[in-house]
Order: C-alpha cells, then structure tokens, then sequence
C-alpha cells in the first residue's frame, strides 16, 4: 500500500512539475525535479534519482535566476547518485546525454553537453573554473 501513495505522490509532483515548467517557473521546477529525486531514491530507484538530478542540475545552469550558479550539494548528490547505481562515469556520461535533451529547458544558455562538462568540472574539484565560465555566458547572455 505504501507504493500506491508514493505512486500517487510521485505523479502529483510530476504534473505540478509540468505546469511550472510550462509556466517558465524555473526554480520551483527545480524543487520538484529534487522532490521527485528523493522519492525515487526512497524507492530505490538509483537510475531514475540519476536522471532527475542531472536534469536539475542542466535546468538550474540555465536558470539565469539562480546564484551561485552552481549547486556544490547537487553535484555531491549526483555523484552519491551515480556511486548507488553503480553506472561507470562513462556510462553516466552516456545517461546525461540521453537524459537531457536541448529543449529541456525554455531558456537555452547551455546545451546538454555543456552542461556535462560543467558537471564534469565540479565532480573534478574544478567548480571555480565551472562557476567562472557559467558567469561568464551570464553576462554575455544579460548584455544581449
């Protein structure tokens, strides 16, 4: 019976993650987007929880609105994510780019392999070096 109500909740998260994304709502997609990942990770679904959060990841790079950024505690779940499914970092890689498709968001500052190797640069240790060039397209893209 309890997976009937987290299906219930999981779906209820899903249509009101739509209609924000539909409305442009950008940051409260992404809570849900972060809300669905935790109920698949409580579902054991390591994969799913995967998928979610390398999309919120894309979603929030492309959010003009969010500062920092980057989210260091959204790449450390991503990693914890991947460590749980048990995916190779090449096998991740192929994930992102299968998961995350260029109209993903209604604002495209970043394309899905840009966003890879932004994530690639803070899973690194490089997040300096990922924040300065996200900033940077910021500002070019606000001066626009």
């Amino acid at each position: 019976m309890a997976r009937q109500g987290n299906d219930a909740a999981f779906s209820e998260l899903s249509r009101r993650a739509e209609r924000h994304l539909r409305a442009g709502m950008l940051a409260d997609y992404t809570d849900d987007l972060r809300r669905m990942a935790s109920v698949l990770h409580e579902e054991g679904r390591y994969h799913d929880e995967l998928k979610v959060r390398m999309l919120d990841f894309h979603v929030m790079l492309n959010c003009g609105d969010t500062l920092p950024a980057i989210d260091c505690g959204l790449v450390q779940l991503i990693s914890d994510a991947r460590a749980r499914s048990g995916l190779s970092r090449h096998e991740a890689e192929e994930m992102f780019l299968e998961s995350v498709h260029e109209d993903s968001t209604p604002r495209r500052l970043f394309t899905p392999r840009d966003s890879l190797y932004i994530l690639e640069l803070c899973s690194g240790g490089r997040e300096q070096e990922a924040e300065n060039i996200v900033g940077g397209v910021r500002r070019k893209v606000s001066v626009i």
